[in-house]
């Protein structure tokens, strides 16, 4: 960083343009010419990095894309919407048992470097999958379930196995077929509804 003394203050200029990640000087210290007083981060092109679990390693050569998202939530990132690319696969196991796989993509996001992400690796295209997004999933007791249209405003409860996720839909294993209509969306709502509509049981 490059400084200039103006009225009794020294401004301090960065060679780069971005968001200060870290400081290292305190407030108040001495500082040398040449030594490190920040740490800035341009946040324009980033690096995603996934740590794959060594039971997981036989599926690296066939990763391709990843989707993530956030440690606090919200919008699901494409790495296809971002220019994204994957940039290396790791050859060896470190010594936590992992390898790590790398993209690199444009901040197209509000997106803090150093952020911890959920993510979900993408594989080649598996042909004659049955899927449905996550919001058509509802979870009871420990078992998955999505609602089928019937008839009219009639709806069935259907028991289901999945399988892999993309982090927007998710592989129904069983429990599905080809051309059944499944709710996309609210199929809380209609759970919640469901349950308000039963009987409560009684003793004598």
């Amino acid at each position: 960083m490059a400084g200039t003394y103006r009225q009794g203050r020294t401004a301090i200029q960065a060679p780069i343009a971005g968001y200060i990640k870290a400081l290292t000087a305190r407030q108040g210290a001495y500082v040398a010419v040449g030594e490190e007083i920040a740490t800035v981060a341009q946040n324009r092109r980033l690096q995603l990095r996934v740590d794959v679990a060594e039971s997981q390693r036989s599926a690296l050569r066939d990763i391709e894309s990843a989707h993530f998202r956030m440690a606090s939530g919200g919008t699901t990132y494409k790495l296809s919407d971002m220019h994204g690319r994957l940039v290396a696969r790791g050859q060896a196991i470190d010594e936590n048992g992992y390898t790590p796989v790398v993209f690199e993509f444009d901040n197209i996001g509000d997106i803090i470097s150093g952020s911890y992400a959920e993510v979900w690796l993408l594989t080649r295209q598996k042909h004659d999958a049955i899927t449905v997004p996550l919001t058509a999933i509802v979870e009871e007791q420990g078992l998955k379930f999505v609602f089928l249209k019937s008839h009219g405003d009639a709806y069935q409860k259907q028991e289901v196995t999945t399988g892999a996720s993309d982090g927007q839909r998710i592989e129904i294993t069983s429990g599905l077929k080809e051309g059944q209509q499944v709710v996309n969306k609210g199929a809380y709502r209609i759970k919640l509804a469901s349950s308000k509509a039963a009987i409560p049981g009684h003793s004598h």
